[in-house]
């Protein structure tokens, strides 16, 4: 892979790929949606790849008519941090075929709630079906630095006395420490094939036991939703970090931003 573009560089997930794929040499168009989201952090992001020579930001502007990748351009679609914001109609009524025609191979990262049975018709996974090349991951709650406030965890970390609601698109049945995820992705996706793939944790409870080690006055539970997996999905165990060493590490970076402000 030599180009790529992410919507949604500044996101969760699309923020690690951003950093990781520019560690490897690779050029990096970054698609960041002010209208959808601007988070508190988001100028420390900006320094952290600005100076990177191979790194181009974008915004909505990209998506106008006219606009075309790179040639031979991975792209890469962060679904998965805008479901959790609860944006993601928003950011289907931006892409369009045209965008993801011009890729070379198309990456879409959504949470895992999506490959249950019931949305496998749903946009945006049929848009990328229909592409020559393209890889769908379906991911569990995913955790480590520069983790949204929304997320249960951060959450906890900034307010460590405080009882939480947990928001009822977190999924509270598996979790995924955030290196391990980005690390898996990109080893696949060097692959090139055409696959749907679910990530899962080797650790048995991996959400319930790191939320065990965090949450202070609030009722931990599983999520009742049943996920009924699509048969064309293949589902791969993830080892890597240590569930402490994880939780620990997210900690220190959050103080460590904190220092910043």
């Amino acid at each position: 892979m030599d180009k790529a573009v992410i919507i949604g560089a500044y996101e969760f997930i699309g923020f690690h790929l951003c950093l990781s794929l520019l560690e490897k040499g690779v050029e990096v168009i970054g698609i960041h949606l002010p209208s959808l989201h601007d988070d508190d952090y988001l100028e420390e992001k900006r320094l952290s790849v600005g100076r990177n020579s191979n790194f181009i930001e974008k915004d909505e502007t990209f998506f106008e008519p006219g606009q075309s990748l790179l040639d031979n351009s991975v792209l890469f679609i962060d679904y998965y941090s805008y479901y959790r914001m609860h944006k993601e109609n928003e950011l289907e009524s931006m892409i369009n075929q045209s965008i993801v025609n011009g890729a070379a191979q198309c990456i879409l990262i959504v949470p895992v709630q999506l490959s249950n049975k019931t949305f496998a018709a749903d946009f945006p996974l049929q848009l990328v079906k229909r592409q020559k090349d393209f890889q769908i991951y379906y991911l569990p709650t995913v955790y480590g630095p520069w983790q949204p406030h929304h997320f249960t965890f951060q959450k906890a970390l900034l307010n460590p006395d405080k009882p939480l609601k947990i928001d009822k698109r977190e999924w509270t049945n598996d979790a995924l420490f955030i290196s391990d995820v980005i690390t898996r992705i990109l080893a696949q996706v060097e692959k090139k094939e055409n696959l749907e793939i679910l990530l899962e944790s080797s650790i048995n409870d991996h959400w319930y036991k790191a939320a065990s080690t965090i949450l202070k006055n609030t009722t931990i539970e599983k999520t009742n939703e049943e996920l009924k997996v699509n048969e064309d999905i293949v589902v791969l165990q993830v080892d890597g970090t240590i569930l402490s060493e994880g939780v620990e590490t997210q900690k220190r970076h959050l103080v460590r931003l904190k220092q910043l402000k």
